[in-house]
């Protein structure tokens, strides 16, 4: 009986790693998406301080070239998530995807809001998540950078990294505030009819989402303090009965429980 010969030697590419980049330039087109990512969060940095300090343009253009580079990001950060996930464009689950994604729902956010009238308060939760991300990035791109570059990016990403759930739940509490900042808008100023309407959708996406905890929490921390401020003896008792039907009306509105079910 013959049997197949068997080699006890490896060829040497087939164990060989790839080549550590040696440059910028080289680690950027490891991963292109990742790179062109981190550049839209640098821009969506500058031109959000732009629209405080308008130094380079003015604050409409500021903020729509902010709001143009985070779509940039959500955009090619649903595509990442729709290709490992293998879901069609062109199917029904492609919307239903969307509406799950975090991604998706600034997608909607930043296109929605580009047409509003310039208020930084908008830009605040994209410029939060574009300091988180682009200090990880440049902090892994470290080693191609010069010494004083080098020496910033490692002090702000520590500082980032060690605070960084203290910024998901400011994030989470500007998504909710800004619903009260677009209602006044609307209601005094003759805002966008639609921003209350659409910013309440978008707060249900927050609050449903399954990767995202802070929006849930946020609420109910705010709950709680509320609650306990308005039990207290000194508390009027109309601002208790004001506070009450507010936190009902609230409960009402927010989207329901589903339960989650056990697959065997």
């Amino acid at each position: 009986m013959s049997s197949e010969p068997t080699s006890t030697t490896e060829e040497p590419h087939s164990t060989s790693e790839p080549t550590p980049p040696k440059t910028l330039k080289e680690y950027a087109l490891r991963d292109p998406s990742a790179a062109i990512c981190c550049v839209a969060r640098l821009t969506v940095i500058v031109f959000t301080l732009s629209t405080v300090i308008p130094i380079f343009v003015s604050v409409i253009t500021s903020y729509k070239v902010a709001l143009q580079a985070s779509l940039i990001v959500f955009s090619t950060r649903l595509a990442e998530r729709r290709r490992r996930q293998q879901v069609s464009f062109f199917s029904r689950q492609f919307l239903t995807f969307m509406f799950a994604e975090d991604s998706g729902h600034y997608l909607f956010y930043c296109g929605f809001y580009y047409q509003y009238y310039p208020t930084p308060f908008i830009l605040i939760p994209l410029v939060i998540y574009a300091v988180i991300q682009s200090s990880k990035y440049l902090y892994n791109a470290r080693e191609f950078l010069s010494l004083g570059i080098q020496s910033f990016v490692i002090a702000t990403y520590q500082k980032v990294a060690a605070s960084q759930d203290s910024l998901y739940r400011f994030v989470a509490a500007s998504e909710i505030f800004l619903m009260i900042i677009v209602f006044l808008n609307t209601t005094l100023f003759g805002g966008g009819l639609l921003a209350p309407f659409f910013h309440y959708f978008f707060l249900k996406w927050r609050y449903s989402s399954s990767r995202n905890k802070y929006v849930k929490l946020v609420f109910y921390e705010l709950r709680m303090t509320a609650q306990m401020l308005t039990q207290r003896p000194s508390c009027p008792v109309f601002i208790r009965n004001i506070t009450t039907r507010i936190i009902d009306s609230l409960s009402y509105l927010a989207p329901t429980e589903q339960p989650q079910t056990t697959q065997q």
